[in-house]
């Protein structure tokens, strides 16, 4: 990714794959690296968010498997609703920094078709 700094430029990296596959690894890498470079850089995981507000609503069965299960309609509503929550995080970061550089990390699994539009319009 270069950025050029003669201009403004706004950048949102979206992690894409499944579980346990290195995203949240390589956008904690990207951070330092361009926190390096001086660059306004912040990783918004949705993961993060989602075991934050477990611990407010102190709902144990949160992180079961079964909230993860494809037939559960409630929690993948859920866990929707938080991905948008953060990906409008993101974006209104972006939109409120002041500086040349500006990159966001969007890191989730948007492993589905109709994330990945979502997220792309």
């Amino acid at each position: 990714v270069a950025m050029n700094s003669d201009q403004q430029t706004r950048m949102l990296v979206v992690m894409v794959g499944l579980p346990a596959r290195g995203k949240s690894y390589l956008s904690r890498k990207l951070v330092n690296y361009f926190s390096w470079q001086g660059s306004a850089i912040k990783l918004f995981n949705v993961g993060k968010a989602r075991r934050g507000q477990d611990e407010e609503k102190s709902d144990a069965n949160s992180q079961s498997a079964a909230f993860f299960a494809a037939d559960n309609k409630e929690a993948a509503a859920y866990r929707e609703q938080l991905a948008m929550i953060v990906l409008d995080e993101a974006l209104n970061w972006m939109v409120q920094q002041g500086t040349q550089q500006t990159l966001a990390i969007f890191d989730a699994t948007n492993t589905t078709v109709a994330r990945r539009k979502h997220v792309a319009e």
